[in-house]
């Protein structure tokens, strides 16, 4: 699943150098596919047998007590069911555009406190991935 979330960062970014064609329905699935691979990675420590049982008890505290995994999460969840029940935070793409240049996303969300708030894809997948790397390297997740 980590070769799937660093896969699809890479195809985020090459939208962002301009690298890709332009559609902008693709490039949205992409910034989508991103934050739900990225939110699924912790399924799949939780359910991993060869990761050490208390590691897998971690990955959901991890998850919910760092701002850019849990914004993944809602991104997600938004995507996987059109909207989020009272109390849960949707957050959606709220633009897409394609230049030349490079492409750009963003997503938007609501915060506790009724205030509208904006974040670029592209560095909050750069922050998430740091996110996940830390978590994985302080397990021993990673191989060198």
């Amino acid at each position: 699943m980590w070769a799937e979330v660093r896969q699809n960062l890479g195809i985020v970014r090459g939208w962002y150098s301009g690298g890709q064609g332009m559609n902008v329905t693709e490039l949205r699935a992409a910034s989508v596919a991103f934050f739900v691979s990225c939110f699924h990675l912790r399924d799949h420590i939780e359910e991993d047998p060869a990761v050490p049982q208390p590691t897998r008890a971690q990955v959901r505290d991890y998850v919910k007590n760092n701002p850019s995994l849990q914004l993944a999460a809602d991104i997600a969840n938004t995507y996987k069911h059109s909207r989020r029940s009272g109390g849960q935070r949707a957050c959606s793409i709220t633009e897409a555009s394609i230049r030349p240049t490079g492409s750009a996303v963003t997503f938007a969300w609501t915060d506790t406190h009724g205030c509208s708030c904006r974040t670029d894809c592209l560095d909050l997948a750069e922050q998430a991935v740091e996110v996940w790397s830390a978590f994985l390297r302080s397990h021993n997740l990673l191989t060198p």
